[in-house]
């Protein structure tokens, strides 16, 4: 069962399709050890514009709740390729 959002997971909601980039940033999840986690939530969109993404920073929970879901790895992207780049 999926519990958060990972670099290169290909996702849908409401029928749009898309994949959550490697873009991250770090939370300190135990300082005395200085144990850091990479959180990485946004998502990239396949649609004809190139700056269509959306952050759902710790929003997994939400993002399933909305009908949020993770897709086969195998899908393929109309405008955007797997890393969320814009195909030429």
């Amino acid at each position: 069962m999926v519990t958060d959002f990972y670099p290169f997971m290909k996702v849908s909601l409401h029928e749009d399709c898309g994949v959550v980039t490697e873009e991250f940033f770090e939370i300190n999840v135990d300082r005395q050890q200085n144990v850091d986690h990479r959180i990485y939530d946004v998502i990239r969109w396949d649609t004809e514009n190139s700056s269509d993404s959306e952050d759902w920073r710790g929003l997994w929970d939400s993002f399933s709740a909305a009908g949020g879901k993770e897709i086969i790895q195998e899908h393929q992207f109309m405008f955007i390729n797997n890393d969320g780049t814009v195909k030429q």
